[in-house]
């Protein structure tokens, strides 16, 4: 395995900044859904038909990033992939029409597959492993600081639409600063496969990828439906169930710069089972009944 090449720690910045308008867009059919559902008309299931839009969109961008990346620099994919979410974000925008859901799904999936591939290929050349987690814990900035802008949008008679706006222009600014700093990522695939490296034979740290994907989604749904089960089971307001999701979120980009730190102090294999069990409490939780939550909540 080469080792990762040494850059700047503005290029380290670029990056963090990217991954973080990478978080943006996720908290809108999540911590806005009660609302945004509303405006469209749609039953509260309908996210879950727009997130397989959107994965199969991102898994098809993931598919082309290869030939894409031997044909254009990496800023140009950076630059088209954040076209794409732009788009999604101004068809969110745009009208009442159920069809606008779906192409902006299909958009936001094809944007947001590039871009985390392109910045992934990136950094696993150039970032050390603990850069490497704090650049997946800056995600976890992007879609807190998103689900917070809804969460307080809510509050306000222009509802979800001007979080909505104020993300876009986050969004935008992200853009122009990378496209700015373009010349930075001018490099492009040189053809090379590591995955020859172990000579084709499955290891045993391979079994753990299903595990991987199986928490992946398990994260995945709970930050679309958390807020949709906070108004429709406990009865909160949009704008608290968004809050409830906001803190969902920040907990995911604290663990995500937690793991980085505590790397030094705790093996893979503790920290993996340590992250089980926390997940498995925190789901646990959701399953306390009703009225117990309200004798606690009393009590204290």
């Amino acid at each position: 395995m080469t080792k990762p090449v040494k850059i700047g720690t503005f290029i380290i910045l670029v990056n963090f900044l990217i991954y973080i308008g990478l978080g943006l867009p996720d908290a809108i059919m999540g911590s806005a859904w009660p609302a945004v559902r509303q405006t469209y008309h749609v039953n509260v299931d309908y996210v879950g038909y727009l997130t397989m839009i959107s994965l199969a969109f991102s898994f098809i961008s993931t598919l082309l990033y290869p030939r894409l990346a031997k044909a254009m620099t990496m800023a140009s994919i950076m630059l088209m992939s954040m076209g794409f979410v732009m788009i999604g974000i101004l068809l969110l925008l745009w009208g009442q029409a159920t069809i606008l859901l779906i192409l902006a799904s299909v958009a936001l999936g094809l944007g947001q597959g590039a871009i985390d591939i392109a910045v992934n290929d990136y950094a696993a050349k150039h970032f050390t492993s603990g850069l490497m987690s704090i650049l997946y814990g800056m995600y976890g900035v992007g879609v807190t600081l998103s689900s917070l802008i809804l969460a307080i949008s809510l509050l306000f008679p222009t509802g979800w639409r001007i979080g909505v706006l104020i993300i876009g222009v986050l969004q935008l600014l992200i853009m122009l600063f990378v496209y700015q700093t373009r010349q930075e990522f001018a490099e492009k695939d040189n053809g090379s496969d590591t995955a020859t490296e172990t000579g084709g034979k499955l290891r045993g740290a391979d079994c753990l990828l299903p595990i991987f994907y199986f928490f992946y989604s398990v994260e995945l749904v709970v930050g679309k439906y958390l807020s949709s089960y906070a108004v429709d089971r406990l009865k909160l307001s949009d704008s608290l169930a968004a809050n409830a999701t906001t803190l969902f979120w920040a907990g995911l980009m604290v663990g995500r710069f937690l793991t980085g730190l505590t790397t030094k102090w705790f093996s893979n294999k503790q920290l993996i089972l340590g992250h089980i069990v926390l997940t498995f409490g925190g789901m646990g939780l959701l399953f306390v009944p009703k009225a117990l939550m309200s004798r606690l909540r009393t009590s204290f």
